[in-house]
């Protein structure tokens, strides 16, 4: 779990936030619309307090406020979306952290009296970097800071310890991106006479255009794209080398094989593969917490929020640089 996770180019784009249909770590949850503005969500038996709303909003508010030396802030952009965007990434980041120190609980894991010790100091150093206005915005105290850090760290700690149950082995073979051209059809008269064509010698480019349905352009692609049956003729070309008639289905299928290994597609996808497997581990833990912990948030409390012009001015964006100036995992 990386700090500063939330990338935000797609600022712009982000959905705005519906608390009608708002999510906590990917999982839908039940809305408490009463007045205990004190917290801002609630999973398990876990309380996120409104502070520690304030203190990411506003650090990923500064954070990423800048896109191609343009504040999004300062310009033309609609800062009720800009705000909805914000509000759904910071309910997104803290709950993983919530969920990962449920689990943290649940299996015993604690940060050590050095950890602690670091982010005590870190903590302080957070504090004092605030202004007045800040503190007074985000409502917090120098303990709060402590509490928040601790929760993050401890999150980072689980996160790693999960990571380390992942294989990080990846296979030539399944990482494997070949380029290729490859003739589909649906029409079996279209199949036949185009595998009559390529046996009387008239060229594949031809023959895909004249024959071929959807994509006619060479294809770069890796396992699972095609169906199994398909995929097997696929996978044993060699280069520049051409398949026979392949049906599956009702759908038939040519390939010129161009490369049976690019190299550099293949390196781009073992990454992939590796980044997908990690992911599939918190997505688990994710969806096993759905039956787990009873969730809530707070509407009323994610409606008041109002970050401009309430916090033109306030700079604070050193949260997590802090942090892992004395913490890293």
């Amino acid at each position: 779990m990386k700090k500063q996770k939330l990338i935000l180019p797609a600022l712009l784009l982000a959905a705005s936030l519906l608390l009608s249909s708002c999510s906590l770590a990917g999982k839908d949850v039940r809305f408490s619309v009463g007045n205990a503005m004190s917290t801002a969500f609630q999973i398990g038996d876990m309380k996120c307090p409104r502070e520690e709303a304030y203190v990411y909003l506003l650090n990923y508010k500064n954070l990423y406020s800048t896109i191609e030396d343009q504040n999004l802030w300062a310009g033309l952009f609609d800062k009720s979306r800009l705000t909805s965007s914000l509000k759904t990434s910071c309910i997104d980041i803290l709950s993983e952290v919530y969920i990962l120190n449920l689990y943290a609980k649940d299996k015993g894991i604690e940060l050590s009296d050095t950890d602690t010790d670091k982010l005590t100091t870190a903590a302080k150093e957070y504090y004092e970097s605030l202004t007045d206005e800040e503190k007074k915005f985000c409502s917090v105290r120098e303990k709060d800071i402590c509490e928040m850090y601790t929760r993050y760290a401890l999150a980072e700690k689980v996160y790693s310890t999960l990571m380390e149950t992942v294989d990080e082995e990846v296979s030539e073979d399944e990482a494997r991106i070949i380029r290729a051209y490859v003739l589909h059809t649906t029409d079996a008269a279209a199949a036949t006479a185009a595998e009559a064509a390529l046996a009387a010698g008239t060229s594949f480019d031809t023959v895909l255009s004249t024959y071929g349905e959807g994509d006619k352009t060479e294809q770069a692609f890796g396992r699972n794209t095609y169906p199994a049956d398909v995929e097997d003729v696929i996978f044993r070309l060699e280069n520049d080398e051409v398949s026979p008639l392949i049906v599956s289905g009702n759908d038939y299928y040519i390939v010129h094989c161009i490369s049976k290994y690019d190299e550099t597609l293949s390196e781009e996808n073992k990454t992939k593969i590796l980044a997908n497997r990690k992911n599939n581990v918190l997505t688990e833990l994710f969806q096993t917490s759905d039956d787990k912990y009873y969730s809530r948030i707070n509407k009323t409390f994610w409606e008041s929020v109002s970050l401009s012009p309430e916090t033109d001015g306030m700079e604070t964006k050193t949260f997590f640089l802090i942090l892992d100036k004395y913490y890293k995992y």
